[in-house]
């Protein structure tokens, strides 16, 4: 089964978008759909624009009505968290996330960045409350084959950085800030172009920039 499909990649979604989705999905086999509405939904989520976002998850809802096999329901969820997390709905996203790391602990072979992506978002949001909890699905999921990918690293520590930041450890927030963009730094050059794609897309040029304050103080 192939996702790479042209109607499931693009993020166009206005009424005619969605008939033609539509149309297409129910040319699908019924045991590839759900599938195919997380890969539509993970598409339009990263639009980051509200009416899309809500889109995504009535996506997901339909996913779930289709039968979401058990390998894949720790996407389902982070995805549903990463959607009410763009719709500033943060507690409610905590909780699906909290459902999607219990979902990756049912199945240990699966390796996933969920842990890394929650941690991420809770630093960006500067959502205090949640930080404990974000070090602890750190500490329980973070394996040092993760860290092969440069952008990995400059995540992993930028939200160490960007917690200290919030405690009020600026010393702390510094180094831990020199060693997120350090990590950048020291990419080779073509995957570090890559990077460079992969973090405008995925973790944002303000907070980079931010970070870059924070370790020039």
């Amino acid at each position: 089964m192939s996702l790479r499909q042209d109607w499931v990649r693009t993020a166009d979604w206005n009424v005619d978008d969605q008939r033609e989705f539509r149309t297409r999905l129910a040319r699908v086999r019924k045991k590839n759909r759900a599938a195919h509405l997380i890969a539509k939904a993970e598409v339009l989520k990263m639009t980051a624009v509200p009416s899309k976002v809500e889109g995504a998850l009535a996506l997901l809802d339909d996913a779930q009505v289709a039968g979401i096999d058990e390998f894949v329901l720790a996407s389902w969820y982070q995805c549903r968290g990463d959607c009410l997390f763009v719709l500033d709905k943060d507690d409610a996203a905590v909780a699906e996330y909290k459902k999607a790391f219990d979902a990756l602990r049912a199945f240990r072979g699966i390796r996933r960045l969920a842990y890394l992506d929650f941690a991420w978002i809770i630093a960006v949001k500067r959502l205090s409350s949640y930080v404990d909890e974000a070090l602890d699905v750190i500490e329980e999921f973070a394996d040092k084959m993760d860290f092969v990918w440069s952008l990995n690293t400059y995540s992993y520590f930028g939200a160490l950085a960007l917690f200290s930041d919030m405690n009020g450890e600026h010393e702390i927030a510094r180094q831990w800030a020199v060693k997120s963009l350090g990590a950048l730094a020291d990419s080779q050059t073509p995957q570090k172009d890559h990077e460079s794609i992969r973090l405008r897309k995925f973790r944002g040029l303000e907070t980079y920039h931010f970070l870059q304050k924070l370790a020039a103080t």
